[in-house]
């Protein structure tokens, strides 16, 4: 309309106390002051409803997660290797030289250690002078047997002509026989014979000490000058493990464990020597029978592990996880969450958690598939993947 002005939008400015008395005096002062008055109100007003709204309790919560789940069971053993040997010896006597020390390489055949030989030697000259001799006994004995045999055939001959009597050809038939049970008991002792001479040739060979596999030593009991005495209770001489680039970890699965787990399995395992790295194995096998020295019915089950890069050694302490279970896009809450009760929460039975909803507490009944680490993997049809999971109050 004409004549109208249009109103300012400008924020409006609060007044100067002094400008306000010097215009209205002292009731101008007076106005002043009550709006003064009204604004504190207003600001303690406020104050006290944002105190209000705060003042319940405040929760601590975590997302929840979607991830995989991985079961697995933790055994402890040892490793070691695949095949170990203990050598010893089958013959008394003294150790002449070691050829081999702890830690080297051999092969299968190689000697290891050598006993004196001179014994062995002449035990080995002696059963072969004796077999020698038997055997020119034996010879003569042939000799003899024939001879019987022609002068039995000769004394028949002239026996059935008249021109001999019964009693020759009987004293040469006796004389056959006797040559005859000459020569089988000749034959018989050079058979013995011939069983000494070859256990004299296997003593000496013996007396060079050899691997009988391919490996590395892992001990050295014996040394230069010292007596070894074969009796029933063998002393070993050298201990051989094979190949040390594949090993074996033995470890024991709980009974609660072991229907869970099989040959084929893949593991990884830590030893204190590497406690930053992780290492993998695969389950080779699983005993039938418990471990006779365990405190607590247990099972041995054997991984087999890659040690190309060397770094791994008979007698460390493996500490597996072998991975048992693994489920894709689970739901994943803190672990904490299936502990925390709200105050005056009554007991209930099964496992369930709370979570935060338009800042309220909604209290949700779940399943508990398994847990790894820190996470637990939990089915339930209420829950959303926006919930706020409630792991607490805070402080």
């Amino acid at each position: 309309m004409a004549g109208h002005t249009a109103p300012s939008l400008e924020p409006p400015v609060h007044p100067d106390p002094d400008v306000l008395v010097a215009i209205n005096g002292d009731g101008g002062k007076t106005t002043w002051r009550w709006w003064a008055a009204g604004a504190a109100f207003v600001t303690i007003a406020a104050l006290f409803v944002g105190m209000s709204s705060t003042s319940g309790p405040q929760w601590e919560t975590q997302p929840l997660s979607r991830d995989t789940l991985v079961r697995s069971v933790t055994a402890v053993g040892q490793l070691e290797p695949t095949d170990t040997v203990e050598i010893s010896s089958d013959l008394s006597g003294e150790i002449a030289a070691v050829l081999v020390a702890v830690n080297t390489p051999v092969t299968a055949g190689q000697a290891l250690a050598q006993l004196d030989p001179e014994d062995f030697e002449t035990n080995l000259d002696s059963a072969t002078a004796q077999y020698r001799s038997t055997k020119a006994s034996l010879d003569q004995g042939l000799v003899n047997l024939e001879t019987a045999k022609l002068s039995h055939a000769r004394t028949r001959t002239l026996f059935d002509r008249g021109a001999a009597t019964g009693v020759a050809l009987e004293n040469d038939a006796q004389a056959e026989k006797a040559a005859r049970a000459q020569v089988s008991a000749t034959r018989a002792q050079l058979e013995q014979q011939a069983v000494a001479m070859a256990q004299a040739k296997r003593n000496l060979s013996q007396t060079t000490i050899t691997s009988p596999i391919d490996g590395v030593v892992l001990q050295r009991y014996v040394e230069p000058g010292q007596t070894v005495v074969s009796s029933m209770s063998v002393t070993p001489l050298f201990e051989v493990a094979s190949d040390l680039t594949t090993l074996v970890a033995e470890v024991g699965i709980e009974e609660a464990d072991v229907g869970d787990v099989a040959a084929g399995q893949l593991a990884s395992f830590t030893v204190p020597a590497w406690p930053d790295r992780s290492f993998s194995a695969e389950v080779v096998s699983i005993d039938l029978a418990p471990q006779a020295q365990s405190a607590t019915v247990s099972y041995r089950a054997v991984l087999r592990i890659d040690n190309t890069e060397g770094d791994l050694r008979p007698g460390m302490t493996a500490t597996a996880e072998i991975e048992v279970g693994r489920e894709a896009n689970m739901m994943h809450v803190p672990t904490e969450a299936l502990w925390f009760r709200p105050e005056g929460t009554p007991e209930g039975a099964g496992d369930r958690i709370f979570v935060l909803r338009g800042g309220e507490l909604v209290e949700i009944s779940v399943d508990v598939i398994g847990t790894s680490g820190t996470r637990a993997a939990v089915q339930a049809e209420q829950l959303r993947d926006d919930d706020q999971v409630v792991t607490g109050e805070a402080s």
